[in-house]
């Protein structure tokens, strides 16, 4: 089964997929992650943290910190 299909099975594991995407590189996406944290408060954000962590080994809450280091 390929990354893509087994995402959209798993709607938490794509907005995980979608907010480490946005930490990659030089910057943020900031657009992207504050789109996926503002559709996805009131569903099911605890879901997707919690696949975030499995999938890339770090709290999302970690991950928006290193970022939030001015």
């Amino acid at each position: 089964m390929s990354f893509a299909v087994d995402c959209v099975q798993n709607i938490a594991r794509f907005f995980a997929h979608r907010l480490n995407k946005a930490f990659e590189g030089m910057g943020t996406d900031d657009i992207t992650l504050i789109r996926v944290v503002v559709t996805r408060f009131e569903h099911d954000l605890a879901d997707v943290a919690d696949a975030f962590e499995k999938e890339y080994g770090k709290t999302l809450a970690k991950a928006v910190q290193v970022f939030n280091k001015d």
